[in-house]
């Protein structure tokens, strides 16, 4: 590819480019318009994707006043942008990791542009501090230095947080000869009392320049050496005393300010050193999950469902649990729950079917496209399954079943025919409202278990995209993953159900298929990304049974007080409200156990 489009460094700093008018629309409304473009690369970034030209060419404002989205993500001469998010493939760098590195350092000097109005000097990139600079005193400094973080080596790192404090930007930004306005608009700069100090014998006493703390977090642990940072200030810093209040949570003992803040703001803490006195200055951050919205989704809009859910099954043999969470970025700006999940029992030969779909954050309809696939797996199972003389019980019938040619011919039919349907169903949905199938984009997980005869137990899997199915505790230590990772053509891009190439060949759905007979186990569980993501760090943990096994204690855990299987499903919708940086997607995890979790039966 020519790198003749590409857009350097020198290029930025040099031409007169198209963000510089939009310098003072930035300044006046920050948190409207600066927290939905980093928010937008963390998307990309959490996909495990790389954008590639992050520049202020790519970053236009519309008439109606709001980011232009849709072309800072489109691809190069792209017709449907929910395609990929990366605007050159192969992005900038020899890795995902470089890439995506390298997509912060260019964000950090479109931010450099957009609070001072200019890109920083390319040779000075990355030891020019923002901080140091007049003309960003009026933004929040704590927003300020993480944009020069964003400029070194580290800044992938702080796109997370960054994010959350870009949330708390106030609408409108004090003037540049004020000084940085706090963080939170409801936590007020609190000033320490005046304190009267004799004076030392023929001399006066001397305020020494303010000195700045690390900064801290309300609800997290505090501690800070307070001598150290006045070594240099004073000539003899002697024995330290406090001289006036300190913020809720603290307390100073032995030179130590330490404790768990409670409220957020700048703060200037008066201390006594023998006749000097000295304003330390400590920055309270808000507590990021403070900082997030719950803003309902609109009834009214076209297939609304409810923001959470959750489920069991009353009647099954098994504990069959299920919940589903709108996730963070959703509730913030009030969008839809994309995932959806079903379960089913069916007594005739005591099947149970689960199933788990993520639909596509960047499609219109995926929320309906996920419960068309979960819906469709339940009913079409529920026809396989309605009397014991189906194929696949007769097969599970002999005593020396093995999941040998004849089992898996007979799931190939069945999934593959299942999964075919749905993604028909699907598209009947889109032609009846004049959309396209990657309007419905979404993956599938699903799962059937099924008691044999000698006390054994079979399970099948069929999955397409991401998430993830895994028995837990299997006797023998047996491998526990029941599906794969299943991406695209780059690294990071996922595979839909709605996608053609998908189930495009019989070897393509042999290949989504994963079944085992166990001796036993103490739980299935099923899950979309935004389960997985944030609770195994790699494949290799997604493959551990340690790590699921983890995951299922903390299950039981959390509902070993529900009394009814009701409960127990609740208590599940609330612990998926478990707070993970940088990990706010839809949430959505099924779990069937052969023991009950419950404190009663």
């Amino acid at each position: 590819m020519s790198t003749d489009h590409r857009f350097s460094s020198r290029r930025i700093t040099e031409q007169p480019l198209p963000a510089y008018k939009d310098h003072e629309k930035f300044k006046a409304e920050p948190a409207r318009l600066i927290k939905p473009l980093i928010e937008c690369l963390e998307e990309i970034h959490q996909a495990g994707q790389s954008h590639g030209a992050v520049t202020p060419c790519r970053i236009h404002i519309s008439p109606a006043g709001e980011i232009n989205l849709d072309f800072f993500r489109a691809c190069a001469g792209a017709t449907d942008s929910t395609e990929t998010f990366t605007y050159y493939p192969e992005g900038l760098g020899d890795s995902l990791e470089t890439c995506q590195r390298r997509d912060a350092q260019a964000l950090g000097a479109v931010l450099h542009l957009i609070i001072i109005g200019h890109p920083p000097a390319t040779p000075q990139r990355g030891r020019q501090k923002l901080a140091e600079n007049p003309c960003a005193s009026g933004w929040p400094a704590t927003f300020i230095e993480m944009v020069d973080r964003l400029l070194a080596v580290d800044g992938h790192a702080v796109l997370p947080p960054l994010l959350e404090v870009a949330m708390s930007l106030e609408e409108g930004l004090e003037s540049a000869s004020e000084p940085p306005a706090a963080i939170v608009a409801e936590a007020p700069r609190v000033e320490a009392p005046t304190v009267e100090i004799a004076p030392r014998p023929a001399d006066v006493v001397r305020t020494v320049p303010s000195i700045r703390l690390p900064n801290g977090m309300v609800g997290r642990v505090f501690d800070a050496d307070i001598a150290p940072a006045f070594v240099g200030a004073l000539e003899n810093p002697g024995r330290i005393e406090m001289a006036g209040e300190i913020p809720a949570g603290l307390a100073f003992k032995d030179d130590r300010l330490t404790g768990t803040p409670e409220l957020a703001g700048e703060f200037d803490i008066a201390f006594r050193l023998e006749a000097e006195q000295c304003t330390v200055s400590l920055t309270i951050n808000p507590d990021p999950r403070s900082l997030w919205k719950n803003t309902p989704s609109d009834q009214s809009g076209e297939f609304w469902k409810p923001d959470a859910d959750s489920s069991f099954l009353a009647d099954a043999p098994l504990t069959v649990l299920g919940a589903s969470q709108r996730g963070r970025s959703h509730a913030h700006v009030g969008s839809f729950r994309d995932d959806d999940m079903s379960m089913a029992w069916y007594p005739a030969d005591s099947w149970t079917s689960l199933t788990v779909a993520d639909g596509a954050g960047s499609a219109k309809y995926s929320r309906r496209g996920s419960m068309i696939a979960c819906e469709t797996m339940k009913t079409r199972f529920g026809e396989y399954f309605a009397s014991g003389e189906n194929p696949l019980s007769k097969l599970l019938a002999d005593p020396a079943v093995d999941t040998g040619a004849a089992v898996r011919n007979e799931l190939y039919q069945l999934f593959g025919q299942t999964a075919l349907e749905a993604r028909k169903a699907i598209d009947a949905q889109a032609a009846a409202v004049n959309a396209t199938l990657r309007d419905f984009h979404t993956t599938l997980v699903t799962a059937l278990l099924h008691p044999l005869p000698d006390g054994r137990w079979f399970v099948a899997t069929f999955s397409i995209g991401d998430g993830a199915a895994a028995v837990v505790a299997v006797p023998g230590g047996d491998p526990c993953l029941l599906t794969r990772p299943d991406g695209g053509e780059y690294a990071g891009q996922t595979v839909f159900l709605t996608m053609t190439e998908a189930l495009a060949t019989g070897e393509a759905i042999m290949g989504r298929i994963r079944m085992a007979i166990i001796p036993g186990f103490e739980a299935l569980i099923l899950v979309t990304d935004g389960i997985s993501d944030p609770r195994f760090e790699s494949e290799a943990a997604l493959a551990d049974p340690a790590a699921w096994a983890l995951l299922w204690n903390e299950l039981r855990m959390e509902t070993q007080s529900a009394t009814t299987r009701e409960a127990a499903a609740a208590a599940i919708l609330k612990w998926m409200d478990f707070h993970s940086a940088g990990h706010h997607d839809d949430r959505t995890l099924i779990v069937a156990t052969p023991s009950s979790i419950l404190s009663t039966p």
